[in-house]
């Protein structure tokens, strides 16, 4: 009994170095355990807490600095990898910038948030951590702070999406954490337990709202026979990832088409970059895929990696999705819009159109389509540009094993937040259908399935027209303008609290005495 009790004030006399270690745990740990969903949507709640508590409950100079250094540490375990095991000093220069970001509003919340402010200034960590995130997705940053990717799994929160998106989402998770900080503080006082019931009250009603919504919703019965393919990208012959002349590849597209139409496919998919032509054979490589496309009655979303040989693009590569119609006609072209940092930023030329939406016959319908290439799908602003009316979004992607659990989550969400239903065509990685309430229909490595084969899988065309589709872009707003209200307005308001409390220590120091 008596060592138990040695170690309970060990700990109590430590308190403030066991919150921050035990937030850079849940910080770094959602890789090690991405099937376990409870903690893995747990995590996303308590890290920025225990960061967040621990800069208020340290009286050490350098508690930010050390908030600082767990970040970094938990980031750059939890994202080792980000950009590609071949650029994994890039990787870390990345995280690092990505952590002085985040840090910002643990360093604000401390000027602004003490045991004598009013609950209002709880606004002041989440209106600046979402800042940050909207800031970094509109510079097309990789979005790695965000925490609403790790709600996927927790749907019935996830259906908030639908009315305030993935900022909205984060937002209520950072709120959550200063308001506990909040409760904790004012706990001996009445409006401390008061608050905390009230928020408690709050997070349960919108779980049972969003289980309902998730529980009720109910498909029309009309489906479309989505086949799904990863291309040719590995010579078989040789066992190795490399380009394939001309007619490997139009053979490996042959076989594809020949095998969706023999089991039915409305449409044919395939994840990013399946095919890696030079620029001078683009036309012909086109041609006979129109070719295809007519003769079997079976559009197909194509995805090219085209090589600059004529140098008319400065050497760079082209990373394109096509769609052609079942009568072999060009309905669109999309060229990736966001470009990796550091990986893709001086190889690719950058897509400026914005996303496109087509009416296109599959089978006995038509039916409003739309497409985006990989990283294109993680920018929730970007997303937004999509017409509300789309039924099928999809998203071929190619991914590697850093990013699997984190990638397929951060695109799911898009689904919810736009009421449309979701093909997510991975090569290397998890690809995904799920329907306008985040609920999978297929998940899979379709890479490990072999090459050359097509996965078939029915996909609803019900649609719904959210509120975040509608007026996302004002709720976005929100946030940069709350920012700008605290930064303006209230940091007369902090340094005043903070000298107040300054008097009332020398008060009582005085009193002491």
């Amino acid at each position: 009994m008596e060592k138990l009790k040695r170690i309970g004030k060990f700990l109590v006399d430590h308190k403030p170095v066991f919150i921050v270690i035990l937030g850079c745990f849940f910080l770094l740990s959602p890789p090690f355990y991405p099937e376990f969903k409870l903690l893995y949507a747990l995590s996303a709640w308590l890290w920025p807490f225990l960061f967040l508590y621990y800069a208020h409950c340290s009286k050490k100079s350098y508690s930010q600095a050390i908030v600082f250094i767990f970040l970094t540490l938990g980031l750059s375990i939890r994202f080792s990898g980000v950009l590609g095991s071949e650029l994994e000093g890039a990787g870390g220069l990345v995280i690092v910038f990505a952590a002085c970001v985040f840090w910002v509003p643990f360093i604000w919340d401390s000027a602004f948030c003490n045991q004598i402010s009013s609950f209002v200034y709880t606004l002041v960590f989440p209106a600046l951590y979402c800042s940050m995130n909207l800031i970094l997705s509109v510079c097309d940053v990789l979005p790695i702070c965000n925490l609403t990717y790790a709600q996927y799994d927790n749907k019935p929160l996830l259906q908030l999406a639908s009315v305030v998106g993935e900022f909205g989402v984060t937002f209520l998770i950072a709120w959550t954490a200063s308001v506990a900080v909040f409760v904790i503080d004012h706990w001996k006082k009445p409006k401390g337990k008061r608050v905390g019931l009230i928020a408690l009250s709050v997070l349960l009603l919108l779980h049972i709202g969003g289980a309902i919504r998730y529980a009720g919703w109910e498909d029309d019965g009309a489906v479309v026979k989505v086949a799904q393919a990863i291309g040719p990208k590995m010579d078989q012959d040789k066992g190795e990832l490399q380009e394939l002349p001309f007619e490997k590849n139009l053979a490996a597209l042959e076989t594809n088409v020949i095998g969706a139409f023999e089991k039915g496919a409305n449409i044919l998919v395939f994840s990013e970059k399946a095919f890696t032509i030079e620029d001078v054979e683009e036309k012909r490589f086109m041609e006979n895929a129109q070719i295809l496309a007519r003769k079997f009655s079976l559009p197909i979303l194509l995805t090219l990696e085209i090589a600059d040989l004529d140098n008319s693009h400065d050497g760079r590569w082209m990373n394109k999705a096509v769609l052609i119609d079942q009568d072999g006609g060009i309905a669109a072209e999309y060229l990736k819009h966001s470009a990796i940092p550091v990986a893709e930023s001086n190889t690719i030329v950058v897509g400026k159109s914005g996303i496109p939406m087509v009416n296109l016959a599959m089978g006995d319908n038509r039916y409003n389509v739309s497409f985006v290439i990989c990283y294109d799908g993680n920018f929730s602003d970007f997303i937004l540009g999509m017409n509300p009316e789309t039924q099928i979004y999809f998203n071929p992607s190619w991914d590697w094993e850093s990013i699997n659990d984190f990638h397929y989550r951060t695109i799911g969400v898009r689904s919810v937040e736009m009421g449309t239903n979701l093909v997510m065509t991975t090569n290397d990685g998890i690809s995904l259908v799920s329907n306008p309430v985040g609920k999978e229909i297929f998940r899979d490595r379709i890479d490990k399935m072999g090459l050359n084969q097509v996965v078939i899988t029915e996909v609803p065309v019900k649609n719904v027209e959210t509120i975040y589709s509608k007026f996302g872009f004002f709720i976005n707003m929100i946030y940069p303008l709350a920012s700008i209200f605290f930064i303006a307005f209230g940091e007369r308001r902090g340094w005043r609290r903070k000298m107040r409390i300054k008097i009332l220590e020398k008060m009582r120091a005085t009193a002491a005495k």
